[in-house]
């Protein structure tokens, strides 16, 4: 439960920080290669791909604790609460994969400055009332508290 909801947390900060450094190499890039914008433009793409890397990691191990919850016979979450973490853990997957894909195909040098992949966080943070609970709409102990 509770390290589940910090690795989504950690991986939310890791994209929000990836796609932060992404928009600040696209602008460096528009001011020109000249000066220590290069060295800088370097730094940050190395930045990014560390950030990138730990996501990574840490969604492997999300999908883990995942994966074992879903096997167990007497899992102490409800069906529903199992579905809304596979959910979560597929979206986060689709949002690392789309960085990456982003990061790999030279997005700074071909896209324009208005077309940055946006981070939806919204959409990884699960709203309680969806997943039908019985006894009242009170969420998960990992579900996310939107935002």
């Amino acid at each position: 439960g509770s390290k589940f909801l910090d690795l989504k947390g950690t991986i939310l900060d890791r994209l929000k920080t990836i796609h932060g450094l992404l928009k600040a190499t696209k602008e460096k890039e528009q001011a020109g290669f000249g000066g220590d914008n290069a060295k800088d433009i370097i730094k940050m793409q190395a930045n990014v791909r560390e950030h990138l890397r730990q996501a990574t990691d840490e969604w492997k191990e999300m999908d883990e604790i995942y994966k074992k919850e879903a096997r167990k016979k007497k899992s102490k979450f409800t069906p529903e609460e199992l579905e809304v973490q596979s959910e979560l853990v597929r979206r986060l997957y689709a949002e690392i994969e789309k960085v990456k894909e982003v990061q790999m195909r030279g997005y700074t040098r071909s896209r324009q400055p208005d077309a940055a992949v946006s981070l939806n966080t919204k959409a990884l943070y699960t709203d309680s009332a969806s997943s039908s609970r019985k006894g009242g709409s009170k969420s998960a102990s990992w579900a996310g508290t939107g935002g």
